[in-house]
């Protein structure tokens, strides 16, 4: 018999397949990127905490366990602040879709992730065409 999808899970996948590509316009790399920030917080969820992607509610989200979650992502899987920013960003959009479309669910969610605090990277990351080829050059 086949778990009914969470709440959670219905606003997310239809914030990911419907609302980005078709309300907002975002481009197909933003998509991409997007989705894979929640794919690693599904996987955060599963491997750390024990909640499979069918069981997670917005309960789950709590400000502590985005805390983790974004200690996990620099940490444990050795990702920049810069990428950290990327998921918050993405967590942040969806949390305010979410928010407009079950405000009784996905309250505590928003205040939560509002409260998690984007971090300042060290270096500014410059993109410089040239006719022939891109280059990429950090200035520090």
């Amino acid at each position: 018999m086949m778990n009914k999808p969470s709440i959670f899970l219905n606003l997310l996948d239809d914030f990911l397949n419907n609302y980005l590509p078709c309300s907002v316009g975002v481009s197909p790399n933003t998509a991409i990127s997007y989705k894979y920030a929640f794919r690693i917080l599904i996987e955060f969820m599963y491997s750390v905490k024990g909640i499979p992607a069918d069981k997670i509610i917005f309960d789950n989200l709590d400000y502590n366990t985005l805390l983790e979650f974004f200690s996990w992502i620099e940490k444990d899987r050795g990702c920049s602040i810069a990428t950290k920013n990327q998921r918050l960003s993405a967590i942040l959009s969806f949390s305010a879709y979410a928010q407009n479309r079950d405000l009784a669910a996905a309250s505590i969610f928003r205040t939560s992730v509002k409260n998690s605090n984007e971090k300042r990277t060290n270096e500014t990351s410059c993109c410089f065409y040239y006719p022939r080829s891109f280059y990429l050059t950090s200035i520090t």
